[in-house]
């Protein structure tokens, strides 16, 4: 009967770790979770709704994913029936990918 408590102890300990790392992919690494627009500063820091929208929208949300660290992509989501418009975010400055940025070439 110890026996069997133990494993059921164990098996429900992995379920719950499967499980968190789940809510963790979904939550950071997957544009699945549709939020509110005007969550996108205290979510990821990047204020980036636009004032002007070219056309009149019914539907609105955002949609985030991690692409490391200290890294987001905010994706601003604007439905109407007839056009959507999506912006893009992100806060990724890397000095490794651009040239201007190589100190080797700085005269």
């Amino acid at each position: 009967m110890e026996n069997q408590r133990i494993t059921n102890k164990k098996v429900l300990k992995y379920l719950l770790i499967v499980v968190a790392a789940v809510l963790v992919y979904v939550i950071f690494y997957s544009p699945t979770l549709k939020m509110p627009i005007s969550w996108a500063g205290a979510w990821v820091a990047i204020e980036a709704e636009p004032s002007y929208i070219p056309f009149e929208y019914s539907k609105s949300y955002m949609t985030t994913t991690s692409c490391g660290k200290r890294c987001d992509k905010l994706k601003l989501h604007y439905l109407s029936k007839k056009a959507e418009l999506v912006i893009t975010a992100t806060d990724y400055v890397s000095w490794y990918d651009d040239p201007k940025w190589d100190k080797k070439k700085q005269n």
